[in-house]
């Protein structure tokens, strides 16, 4: 267990590294922060491009359309990035897909897409100060939990480690 203080408050990081050579707090921490381009990736394919889950009925098809949903997000943003520069840091997926699908009815009537750049150039986050949250003030779901402490951590006993050969087994991939 990794714990790393950030603003005051605890985090916690498991991890089956045991040699700290290879893996430091520093690296622990690092690679902490960088997990967040990621959530923020998958929120995009999630909220953004409303792929919340996947259509087919069999895992072999639903891997090859997670891939290329996927793979379309990966695009975007390239493209975006080759647009932008520097500033795709600052990208939001949202204007970008909007300023993509201008583009693409602009030419399904037969105009000119060739504002696309312009559009993809304007398609940033915001970037004023807050003065307060973006969490509305009267969301009736407010959850007033406290967050969790540290963790417990135990050994397995004998049946919860044939438990996990067996799970891995059943969903190791088969060579043929």
């Amino acid at each position: 267990m990794i714990v790393l203080k950030r603003d005051g408050k605890r985090v916690y990081l498991l991890t089956h590294v045991l040699e700290s050579p290879r893996l430091s707090r520093s690296m622990a921490g690092e690679l902490y922060r960088a997990r967040w381009g990621i959530e923020v990736a998958f929120r995009g394919l999630k909220q953004t491009l409303t792929r919340r889950q996947v259509l087919a009925r069999t895992p072999e098809i639903g891997a090859m359309e997670l891939a290329a949903n996927i793979l379309a997000l990966a695009l975007l943003l390239l493209y975006a990035a080759l647009v932008m520069g520097v500033r795709v840091i600052r990208l939001s997926v949202a204007d970008a897909l909007r300023a993509i699908r201008r583009a693409m009815a602009r030419v399904r009537d037969g105009h000119s897409c060739s504002t696309l750049g312009e559009d993809l150039w304007a398609a940033v986050c915001d970037d004023y100060l807050r003065r307060s949250s973006k969490r509305a003030r009267d969301w009736p779901h407010k959850k007033k939990e406290r967050p969790p402490g540290c963790p417990k951590l135990r050994r397995l006993k004998g049946r919860e480690i044939t438990r996990v050969y067996r799970t891995l087994s059943e969903h190791a991939p088969r060579l043929t």
